[in-house]
């Protein structure tokens, strides 16, 4: 009775760590084809990150897909830009740092520098596919300047 209760015990925590692995690996971002995201992301961060420094709303629209397009009027651009250049300074440069994948958005991240935030900026561009194209569905900063 005991030998069957020890063996049921273990059998019962073997399972629990078949299942704790399985929920692990199945909450992992799938996998991106990083130089395929790459080929797209780089030059439409670039370009957004450019027309704010420009406050060039038309050039900013440009990839945007249809409801951030939406949701992005001119005013809200130049109010953006501004809040982001008042804080963090213009635009300077970038370097990838990785993509990943959730659900049917790509997002790519980036370390990049402004003129007045002597740490790094992770830019965030999260982009959608339709058809054969990509767009871009939201873009996102974080600094210390910008969470202070």
């Amino acid at each position: 009775m005991v030998t069957m209760m020890r063996y049921s015990v273990i059998v019962v925590l073997i399972a629990l760590v078949v299942v704790g692995v399985g929920v692990y690996f199945l909450t992992l971002p799938a996998p991106v084809d990083v130089n395929a995201v790459r080929g797209y992301a780089d030059p439409m961060t670039e370009n957004l990150l450019v027309a704010m420094n420009e406050g060039n709303y038309n050039r900013f629209t440009q990839d945007l897909d249809s409801a951030m397009r939406s949701a992005l009027t001119e005013g809200v651009f130049n109010q953006t830009a501004s809040t982001i250049k008042s804080k963090i300074g213009s635009y300077v440069s970038k370097e990838f740092w990785k993509a990943e994948r959730d659900g049917s958005f790509i997002s790519a991240y980036y370390m990049a520098r402004f003129t007045d935030e002597p740490a790094e900026v992770i830019v965030k561009t999260v982009f959608s596919e339709t058809g054969e194209r990509a767009y871009v569905s939201g873009l996102w900063f974080d600094s210390p300047k910008l969470r202070g």
